[in-house]
């Protein structure tokens, strides 16, 4: 598999520019974002040691689409600033951030924080019935603890509150906007 690295350059006000076509639309690769770079591509997983790690006050972002092997792109780095944005939020991201341990600023980005995040921000739906959409379920349990459950039938029985939301590209690049963890 080709793994693709690109870095880009934030605008002057500190907004990512509008390149969401180019960014957000490969599949199964990794993008990480350091200011003051240019576009980068690599080949082999190995490359990725040769990327410059960012300054102090300089945040490495990765957005990747394929949640199990971004574990891998992270142990490679010392990483103090993380922000960091799954295309689709499943028990394999929720498995994948639990794994990560980066010092002391993410003391552990646990579930709760994640899913909460996004319940403010997105307008959740309550739960229809669409066709032709995979769904990811926001589900707060009894405990008060936010669940991802991507199955057709989530059990409701076992829970308070059960919200869908759709796994579309507006989806995406609304989360790529919200979820950050610093």
């Amino acid at each position: 598999m080709n793994w693709k690295i690109k870095a880009w350059k934030e605008n002057e006000n500190g907004n990512q520019r509008n390149e969401s076509k180019e960014t957000y639309s490969f599949q199964k690769s990794f993008c990480i974002k350091k200011r003051k770079t240019t576009y980068k591509e690599v080949r082999d997983i190995s490359d990725i040691k040769k990327i410059d790690l960012p300054n102090k006050n300089e945040t490495l972002k990765i957005l990747t689409s394929n949640n199990t092997n971004s574990i891998k792109i992270l142990k490679i780095f010392d990483i103090i600033e993380l922000s960091i944005v799954f295309a689709v939020i499943d028990k394999f991201a929720v498995d994948a951030l639990k794994q990560i341990k980066i010092k002391t600023v993410i003391a552990r980005a646990n579930q709760n924080v994640l899913l909460s995040k996004i319940a403010e921000t997105i307008k959740c739906e309550k739960l229809k019935k669409k066709k032709n959409h995979m769904k990811l379920y926001l589900i707060k349990t009894k405990d008060s603890k936010y669940v991802i459950n991507s199955s057709a039938n989530p059990k409701i029985s076992d829970y308070t509150e059960l919200y869908v939301i759709d796994n579309s590209t507006d989806l995406y690049n609304k989360l790529s906007k919200i979820i950050e963890i610093i």
